[in-house]
């Protein structure tokens, strides 16, 4: 019995460490493609009042909005792709703990167990 509770302990314990990083760079990359947005809707302006050496000196601005504004909308994408798997292999990993739990024949009763088996799975997957 102990040896039960034992790895089961070690299992929890290993699910508290979740893997956030994926949706804050998603986040993150959210807020860089709204600012190349934004740097567009003002360069555009600017750039209509610059002389012809002045845009040739600035030509580089357009390709690097547009790059950025892509390149961070697909790691946007991925991150967010990622963090649900993530946060879908946690919740895996909590129903599979939550069951072992159930199946053993000592500590509380079956009702009180479903009830403190919810409240750990939420409290571990959100």
């Amino acid at each position: 019995m102990k040896r039960d509770w034992a790895r089961l302990r070690k299992e929890i314990a290993s699910l508290t460490g979740v893997n956030r990083q994926f949706a804050a760079a998603a986040w993150a990359s959210v807020g860089v493609v709204v600012s190349a947005v934004f740097a567009g809707v003002a360069w555009a302006p600017a750039r209509s009042v610059m002389t012809s050496d002045q845009k040739a000196d600035a030509a580089w601005v357009w390709p690097a909005i547009i790059a950025a504004g892509i390149c961070f909308t697909l790691v946007a994408v991925v991150c967010f792709l990622a963090a649900k798997a993530s946060k879908n292999s946690m919740e895996t990993s909590v129903d599979r703990v939550l069951s072992d739990m159930d199946e053993m024949p000592y500590g509380d009763s079956a009702e009180s167990s479903g009830s403190s088996g919810r409240q750990l799975q939420r409290w571990l997957t959100h």
